[in-house]
């Protein structure tokens, strides 16, 4: 027999006869364990610390193989890892190895065991019952009791992580391992070869992360990516569906932002009043630390550090992530607005004190992205300053998403369609300084490394090719995967090739790369498809979802009013339908005054009321669009000439009226019908395409609620709504090709149709299109 099999037969033996647990581990933990170090003293204690439940419990769990801890600074890693592991020593007896940094030499183990481990045992009376006799087995670098055996290795000898198989295998601070022993594989890897073939072994990870590529990171990014959901102490009493997660901003969270099944992940974000900044641009550190506190997304209430224990005691890991080994597989990612409020440096307060003071510094803020927020460090500090890590690059087309609806007082409510739209603009030239465009400095920042890299092999040590290089950048991009500057780099089309190309083809020189790399430019007007179909919802829930949308697709993205980008259509002619109205008014958080005694072309708004009888105007909201017959001969203007512009009061017929107004766009349907209709048929020069991935409304709902990627609406669907209208040349209008109304409407719909002229319409407005639409020659 094999000591493999032999070292199996005796864990099973162990196991069989050792008295079954009536607790849970995480139970267990709390009446069994107690610590005796320096800065950890006295019995196992979860107030504050829920979080650890279900953690420690997947030690237990024979479907959960491996486990991945990426938590911030404060919240309990290691506290967990050898909470676990005592439980593991007396019910399961594992042959185990615990691997941390070797920050002091090849047995640099053994002080963490001697003084953390060891002494644990010893005060937990559970344990200390099943000390050995023998003295020598428990010390240094390895513990010897109970039938369980626990080696202790450094990350840096793959001596020291060779050896027998393991059922337990524990790697701590696992960012800080080498990537690479010499000629052989890195630490994790070799530490986790070693519960190979091991039926029912477990193991388990922790870091505080560094960054992307690190050993955490990866391993978090193939897990299910559970992260802590924690209900709202004002809304969520009542309905516990109130949860979200907690993230410092936007600009510091690289996680994602949607579930599996494309669902919004809400979350919670850190503010402190903005009367807390000086005149001087300073803070008022006091008053920060004062007015810290989360924002719950669901009703807008303030969560304060008082909050947090009972937020922490009805929270919920949830998993974002699915995949072929997430089943398996858990992992946990916690940053340190979770931690129990233990002193002022867990607190909000203290927290955004500390993230004030790190942004004076690059190793300051990579250290509060890393330790206390447990993200990757990708520069986020850096934000716009960044050429190309960032969201906006030197140059790129823009391509902004705009979604467009039709509302039925009948179910399904809303039909929409969301496509993209390249609203690709050059950008200015740049001013040159000492021969080079101004940006140029920019490269120098750390975070710009790759580019600079990028741009001085396009540039190919000509200095007369930095005002070319200049030029290039106004339609292209230093992105490794950019394919004007990569074909360029390919062709060796540098320095002075770059000069002759630009020299030769002078205006022109931006169409003659692309045609040399057999491209269609892309320009202003050219769409794609990216979502259709309808919201198959309830009246109630209606503009939750459509909100949802905004949102998921990420509508007006790069706009500086995302919301002018949202367009629904609220009747034709004289026919208004107030809801849409009221509801585009509420969708808007920031207002003007409107001054109807000023008569012009277009409504006049100002910051301030200018007397009594000015009507308030969110200036923010969505667009209402409302159609209007053809007034005049077709194409005699100016395409973005003919969309008007004008207010509607939302609230007409209700005691509320006379006192607010919404903007509507006036859209002649029957004009953009057929200018959609010429874009659609390739009449013109724009691109009008179909994402193969295009999204399909409704989904497919599944038992619990939720909703799948798949749709029973297909591309079929929608071709057949957008073939269903014709123009009636002697009416001057869209008509349907069958009657209109009643059955033959809802069998023959075309709400779609009316959606696609709505998007030409709204592109129009916001001057997307780079020249008048005209035919082909």
């Amino acid at each position: 027999m094999r000591p493999t099999d032999l070292n199996r037969a005796r864990d099973l033996l162990l196991w069989f006869t050792a008295p079954p647990p009536s607790e849970t581990v995480a139970e267990w933990c709390v009446g069994q364990v107690v610590f005796d170090e320096p800065e950890v003293k006295g019995p196992f204690d979860l107030t504050g610390r829920a979080y650890m439940v279900q953690p420690l419990n997947d030690n237990a769990d024979p479907a959960v193989s491996k486990v991945t801890m990426v938590w911030g600074t404060g919240l309990g890693k290691t506290i967990c890892f050898i909470s676990g592991a005592l439980w593991k020593i007396v019910h399961r007896q594992p042959r185990g190895l615990w691997v941390m940094p070797s920050t002091m030499g090849a047995n640099g183990t053994a002080n963490f065991a001697n003084s953390r481990m060891i002494p644990a045992i010893k005060a937990s009376p559970a344990l200390l019952e099943k000390f050995p006799k023998d003295r020598h087995k428990v010390g240094g670098t390895k513990i010897h009791m109970n039938g369980a055996v626990i080696d202790f290795a450094g990350a840096n000898s793959a001596g020291q992580l060779s050896g027998n198989r393991c059922s337990d295998v524990r790697c701590d601070e696992v960012d800080k391992f080498p990537p690479n022993l010499k000629d052989e594989a890195g630490s994790v890897h070799q530490a986790e070869t070693r519960a190979d073939g091991v039926i029912g072994a477990q193991i388990f990870i922790s870091s505080t992360p560094s960054i992307e590529t690190k050993a955490s990171w990866t391993s978090l990014m193939k897990s299910n990516l559970m992260r802590r959901f924690i209900p709202c102490p004002r809304c969520g009493r009542s309905d516990p569906s109130k949860n979200f997660v907690m993230i410092w901003n936007d600009q510091f969270c690289v996680l994602p932002a949607k579930f599996p099944d494309g669902r919004l992940i809400p979350v919670a974000k850190i503010k402190w009043d903005d009367t807390a900044r000086r005149r001087d641009g300073s803070w008022d550190m006091d008053h920060v630390v004062r007015s810290a506190r989360a924002i719950c997304p669901h009703c807008g209430g303030d969560v304060v550090d008082s909050d947090m224990e009972w937020c922490d005691a009805n929270g919920l890991w949830i998993p974002t992530r699915a995949g072929s080994d997430a089943n398996k597989h858990q992992g946990y990612h916690l940053p340190a607005m979770y931690a129990p409020r233990r002193d002022f440096k867990s607190s909000f307060g203290g927290l955004a004190k500390n993230f004030l003071e790190a942004k004076s510094s690059t190793d300051g803020m990579r250290g509060f992205i890393n330790s206390k927020l447990a993200e990757v460090d990708s520069a986020q500090e850096f934000g716009g300053n960044q050429i190309e890590i960032s969201s906006t690059p030197i140059s790129q087309p823009d391509w902004v998403p705009l979604l467009t609806a039709d509302f039925h007082k009948n179910h399904p409510y809303i039909w929409f369609v969301v496509r993209k739209w390249c609203a690709f603009k050059l950008l200015p030239p740049f001013p040159i300084a000492d021969g080079k465009p101004d940006f140029v400095k920019l490269l120098d920042a750390p975070e710009n490394a790759p580019a600079k890299a990028r741009a001085e092999l396009l540039v190919a040590g000509c200095a007369d090719a930095w005002p070319v290089f200049g030029e290039l950048m106004r339609f292209a991009s230093l992105k490794e995967n950019d394919p004007v500057t990569s074909f360029l780099l390919a062709q060796k089309i540098t320095g002075g090739k770059l000069i002759a190309l630009s020299v030769e083809k002078g205006a022109d020189f931006r169409a003659a790369i692309h045609a040399e790399m057999g491209l269609r430019m892309p320009k202003g007007g050219d769409s794609e498809l990216l979502a259709a179909g309808n919201l198959d919802t309830s009246e109630q829930r209606l503009w939750d979802d459509v909100a949802d949308l905004v949102k998921q697709f990420e509508i007006g993205k790069g706009m500086p009013i995302p919301h002018r980008c949202v367009g629904i259509d609220c009747g034709y002619a004289e026919k208004f339908n107030r809801e849409v109205l009221r509801r585009c008014f509420e969708a808007g958080t920031e207002f003007n005054f409107y001054d109807p005694t000023i008569t012009t072309p277009l409504p006049v708004f100002f910051p301030q009321p200018r007397h009594n009888f000015c009507l308030v105007n969110p200036s923010n909201s969505w667009y209402a669009i409302r159609g209007v017959p053809v007034m005049k001969p077709m194409g005699k203007s100016k395409i973005n000439h003919e969309i008007g512009l004008t207010v509607s009061d939302p609230f007409y017929g209700s005691a509320e009226a006379g006192t607010r107004v919404v903007e509507t766009i006036e859209v002649p349907t029957g004009l953009f019908w057929l200018r959609k209709e010429d874009i659609r048929q390739g009449r013109t020069k724009h691109a009008y395409s179909i994402n193969p991935n295009v999204s399909w409304f409704p989904k497919i709902g599944r038992p619990d609620g939720t909703a799948s990627d798949e749709s029973n609406f297909r591309f079929e669907d929608y071709e057949r709504q957008v073939n269903e209208q014709r123009y009636d040349e002697d009416k001057g209008m869209v008509v349907p090709k069958h009657s209109r109304g009643g059955k033959s409407s809802r069998t023959h719909p075309y709400h779609l149709d009316d959606c696609e002229t709505y998007q030409v319409a709204l592109a129009t407005h916001h001057e997307f299109f780079q020249q008048e639409t005209k035919p082909k020659e």
